[in-house]
């Protein structure tokens, strides 16, 4: 999931557009490169400097990427604000809890949010 998958829609849409440019980047200057460096350090030189480029990029992944499995959105959304400063999200976040009833149904679970509430 990319931090753009939490914005509001119009954000995200531009994001996401951002997103696939710069993939889209990557991926031709490794193809307009790739003979060239082959050429110039040889294959097994530019195949070892693809798995360092790969483990690099998994050492940044693992020391600053947060795990979200078993996170909501929301979490996710208060975690990035809160690692910001982004303090708009944060009362917004606050007055929908003020908001949501505090109600519970008989088996403890609390109800679902009114329809059309986006949280």
């Amino acid at each position: 999931m990319t931090y753009a998958h939490m914005m509001e829609s119009r954000l995200s849409l531009n994001l996401e557009h951002c997103f696939l440019h710069r993939n889209r980047g990557s991926a031709t200057l490794v193809a307009c490169t790739s003979l060239s460096m082959a050429n110039a350090i040889g294959y097994s030189g530019y195949f070892l400097l693809l798995a360092l480029s790969c483990i690099v990029l998994f050492v940044f992944l693992y020391k600053f990427v947060p795990e979200t499995k078993g996170r909501s959105l929301e979490d996710m959304s208060i975690y990035f604000a809160e690692l910001t400063g982004d303090h708009s999200v944060l009362e917004a976040e606050a007055e929908l809890v003020k908001r949501r009833p505090q109600e519970t149904k008989e088996d403890g679970t609390p109800p679902p949010p009114p329809a059309g509430e986006v949280l």
